[in-house]
């Protein structure tokens, strides 16, 4: 009878033993998490404080928050499925370029905007200057061609600063280069 409750007692501490070594493997993992979870909020923050936040732009500040968070929250889920360090420190260094590209498009688009806003009406300046020294000629003259090429170039640039911005499809940047 003493064996039996012995043998019970033994396997029930086996049994302890082996949830308190998952628990503490658990509580290591949670913690490998958190400090590369820590490293990329770091990085974020170190990113936000180089660029001013303009708070007359604020549907722009919140467009890159969502970002930013979306990029975050895809990190923490595929960290928490990856097992191996190595792809873990892999997917580290790949989210710190999201980041950038997000970063970077937020940069450039309203530097780009504004070029696109100055092309436009130096273009519509253009055709009222023209209009007013020939306003019997049907054809454009040079300096007007020239403006209106400049907007679609402009527009051109501020939409391949966009195509980059999303996630990497090389075949469409190509596109959009060329």
């Amino acid at each position: 009878e003493n064996e039996g409750i012995t043998q019970v007692a033994t396997s029930y501490n086996k049994a302890n033993e082996s949830q308190t070594e998952h628990r503490k493997a658990a509580k290591q993992v949670d913690e490998d998490i958190k400090k590369m979870l820590s490293e990329i909020q770091e990085y974020i923050k170190k990113m936000l404080s180089e660029i001013q936040l303009d708070k007359r732009k604020d549907t722009q500040n919140r467009t890159l928050n969502r970002k930013l968070s979306a990029i975050q929250t895809k990190y923490l889920y595929e960290l928490r499925v990856l097992k191996e360090k190595s792809k873990k420190e892999e997917l580290t260094s790949k989210t710190k370029k999201e980041l950038d590209a997000a970063f970077e498009k937020f940069k450039k688009e309203p530097e780009l905007t504004k070029k696109l806003a100055e092309a436009k009406q130096k273009a519509k300046a253009q055709k009222e200057e023209d209009f007013r020294n020939y306003p019997t000629n049907t054809y454009k003259t040079l300096e007007l061609e020239i403006a209106e090429f400049d907007v679609k170039v402009k527009e051109a640039e501020l939409e391949l600063v966009k195509e980059e911005a999303k996630p990497r499809n090389e075949e469409k940047i190509k596109q959009a280069k060329a």
